[in-house]
C-alpha cells in the first residue's frame, strides 16, 4: 500500500511537469521590463486554459539590485488568469531555479512546487498568487490574480 501511494505521488508530480512543459509558446506580446535597473530577473510567464501572459514583476534582488513595488493589493497591473480549483497553472521561468513557492496572498496558503524552469501548480483557489522562486544569481517574485 505505501509503494503504491508513493508512486501515485510521484507519477502526479511528474504529469504536472509533463503539462508545464509540454505547449510553452511565450505570450506574443513583449515582456515586461522594470525602469531604473539593468540587473532585472529575466520576465517569466503563464499559461491558462490555453493563454499565455507575462507574469508582473515583484519585489527581487537579481545580481546587484534589489527592488521593492507597491503592495500586491494595491496594484492595478496584475495579469489575470481564469482557473478554477484544481485547474492548472503552467510557469515557465527564465531561469533554473533552486527552489520554487507558490504563495497565495488572498488565504495566506502557501505551496511548494518543483524546482524547475517549466513547472506547475494546481490552483487551490482564487486571489492574488505570488510565485516566489530562488536561484544562483538572487531571488525573484511574480504576481497573477487567480480568478474563478
Amino acid at each position: 500500500m505505501k509503494t503504491r501511494i508513493s508512486f501515485t505521488i510521484v507519477l502526479g508530480v511528474l504529469l504536472l511537469a509533463l503539462l508545464a512543459g509540454a505547449a510553452k509558446a511565450k505570450p506574443g506580446t513583449p515582456p515586461p521590463n522594470v525602469a531604473g535597473t539593468t540587473s532585472e530577473p529575466p520576465a517569466a510567464w503563464f499559461q491558462a486554459n490555453g493563454r499565455a501572459a507575462w507574469f508582473a514583476y515583484s519585489s527581487f534582488c537579481w545580481t546587484t539590485a534589489c527592488v521593492d513595488f507597491l503592495p500586491p493589493a494595491r496594484r492595478t497591473d496584475l495579469p489575470r488568469a481564469s482557473l478554477s480549483p484544481g485547474q492548472v497553472l503552467s510557469i515557465h521561468l527564465g531561469f533554473i531555479p533552486r527552489s520554487i513557492l507558490a504563495r497565495n496572498l488572498t488565504t495566506k496558503a502557501s505551496y511548494p512546487l518543483v524546482a524547475l524552469r517549466d513547472t506547475a501548480w494546481r490552483v487551490r483557489g482564487s486571489g492574488i498568487v505570488l510565485i516566489e522562486a530562488r536561484a544562483a544569481k538572487g531571488s525573484a517574485s511574480y504576481l497573477v490574480r487567480i480568478a474563478g
